[in-house]
C-alpha cells in the first residue's frame, strides 16, 4: 500500500488507494450535516476506513479465489492510517503510530480535492495531476460513504469506502 499512496488513473491501485489506509469500529449517524459555511462536513477532519469493497470481486492475491473485502488484506501497520482533505484543497495522508517503515512521515500530502455539491462528487488529484472522481453517496459528522468506478482492461470495477471520523 505504502507504494500506492499517489493514485494513478486506470489502475488497480486506484482503486484500492483510498480502502486502503485504515480500520475502526464504525457508528452511524443517520442526520446529514450541512455547515452554514457551505464547507462539506468532510472537511478538516481525520477519517479512518471502516470498510471497502469491490464489484465485481477480484483476485487481489493470485489464489483463484475472487475477493470483494479490499480491506481484510491490508497489513496492520496501514489500518491505523487516516486521511484529510483541508479547507485549502490539500489532500494529506496521517500514517498513524503503527509504522511499515521508521522512516515513514507522520503526515505526508498526497495532492489535491475539490468538492462539487451539485453532483456530490470530489475530484482528488495526486501530486502527479492523475485524477478520481469519487461519488459521495452519505456525508454526516460521523460518516463518509463513497464510491468510485474504474475500468481495467475492459472491465468497470465499482469501489465502495466506508469511513468514520476520527
Amino acid at each position: 500500500m505504502k507504494a500506492m499512496k499517489k493514485l494513478r488513473s486506470g489502475s488497480l491501485g486506484a482503486l484500492l488507494f483510498v480502502s486502503l489506509l485504515t480500520l475502526n469500529a464504525c457508528k452511524t449517524d443517520k442526520s446529514e450535516v450541512k455547515p452554514d459555511d457551505g464547507v462539506p462536513v468532510f472537511v478538516d477532519k481525520k477519517w479512518a476506513t471502516v470498510s471497502s469493497t469491490v464489484s465485481p470481486k477480484i483476485d487481489l492475491d493470485g489464489d483463484g479465489t475472487p475477493d470483494e473485502d479490499l480491506f481484510a488484506p491490508v497489513p496492520d501497520c496501514e489500518k491505523d492510517d487516516m486521511i484529510l482533505m483541508q479547507r485549502d484543497g490539500k489532500y494529506f495522508l496521517d500514517n498513524g503510530e503503527k509504522k511499515c517503515n521508521a522512516t515513514d512521515p507522520a503526515s505526508e500530502q498526497l495532492g489535491t480535492w475539490k468538492y462539487t455539491a451539485a453532483t456530490k462528487t470530489i475530484l482528488i488529484s495526486d501530486t502527479e495531476g492523475n485524477e478520481q472522481h469519487w461519488l459521495v453517496l452519505e456525508s454526516t459528522a460521523t460518516r463518509l460513504k463513497m464510491q468510485n468506478t474504474t475500468a481495467i482492461q475492459d472491465t468497470n470495477y465499482t469501489l465502495t469506502v466506508v469511513m468514520k471520523a476520527n
